[in-house]
């Protein structure tokens, strides 16, 4: 018996309410699992990213000059320092200094999206004795003393009271 006001359709397709719940949890642990597999893959090539940026540090830092890359040569050097004082004579003093380069890169950071990581060394004085200096002033001889280098090498740039 159908009432001849209402046309006749096909039943609604009705889900059991425990069809719905396990279909849907189905669907979340897929959705779980590639998200999952994404941030695997996203970390795998951050790694790769990484790994290659240390590889070509190593390189640069070997010393093996290959791809262009210079060795750091810092190591001392004879300098004449004119020793300028008002009053004074002037005075030429030979002293050591260092001199050369040494190890640089920079390079955006594999993880921290936007961010330059670098590492940089300056040649500079490891080692440094004062060398006394006697000059003729017009209100009598004054000593000065002036920094002469002992050892250079590559380390942390900085500016440094002697």
């Amino acid at each position: 018996m159908t009432d001849s006001n209402f046309p006749a359709t096909e039943p609604p397709n009705i889900v059991p309410e425990c069809e719905k719940v396990a279909g849907f949890e189905q669907k979340s642990a897929v959705s779980r699992h590639r998200s999952a597999l994404r941030r695997v893959l996203n970390l795998a090539q951050q790694q790769r990213r990484l790994l290659f940026i240390v590889c070509c540090w190593v390189v640069m830092l070997s010393n093996t000059g290959h791809c262009g890359t210079l060795r750091p040569s810092c190591r001392l050097a004879g300098h004449e320092e004119l020793i300028d004082v008002a009053g004074c004579d002037l005075v030429a003093v030979k002293v050591n200094k260092c001199h050369g380069y040494c190890s640089s890169i920079s390079f955006l950071h594999p993880v921290d999206q936007g961010a330059l990581a670098m590492k940089a060394e300056c040649c500079r004085m490891l080692e440094v004795q004062k060398v006394s200096v006697n000059v003729s002033c017009k209100d009598g001889p004054r000593t000065i003393e002036i920094p002469s280098a002992l050892e250079c090498g590559c380390s942390f740039c900085a500016v440094d009271r002697i």
